[in-house]
């Protein structure tokens, strides 16, 4: 019984604490694993939709979404924490609805705080407001669609 109520809060850590890992690479490093990932979606996207692009243009194309690939980074990683949260205060607290998102909301907001703080002393790295809201936002979402969701399967359950 005290194993359910401590494995979610060790989720929500252990994401914590991977969250932490990103931040703390170096700017380099960071910006080897955005371009990757901007390459990939860029090569892929020419594979669906049947293009056969040069490496040149994938490159191209790559440098010219790596910027909103990382903010997606920001929005899905907090989008994640919140989910995490969500489940955590639903399993072991009386928290729900309303509540406990505002709850989640307020942990992912400082833990993004925090981190762009941390951030500050991380070499290339620089601690932006801007991204403190992006990350808020991206829990806002996650945390909202998922409570949008709980709330549809309840009125289903108890109209049955």
């Amino acid at each position: 019984m005290l194993l359910k109520k401590i494995i979610p809060w060790l989720l929500v850590l252990a994401f914590m604490v991977l969250i932490f890992c990103f931040s703390r690479q170096e700017a380099k490093e960071s910006s080897k694993l955005s371009d990757r990932v901007s390459y990939r979606v860029v090569e892929t996207t020419g594979k669906i939709t049947g293009r056969k692009l040069k490496n040149k243009e994938i490159e191209k194309g790559a440098q010219k979404i790596e910027g909103l690939v990382r903010k997606l980074a920001h929005v899905t990683e907090y989008g994640i924490l919140a989910l995490l949260l969500l489940h955590a205060f639903y399993k072991t607290t009386g928290l729900t609805g309303k509540s406990a998102l505002i709850a989640s909301l307020l942990i992912c907001m400082a833990y993004a705080s925090s981190d762009e703080f941390h951030q500050l002393f991380v070499a290339g790295r620089a601690g932006r407001l801007t991204d403190v809201f992006i990350d808020t936002g991206g829990s806002a979402i996650f945390g909202g669609i998922a409570i949008m969701i709980i709330n549809i399967r309840n009125r289903k359950r108890r109209s049955n």
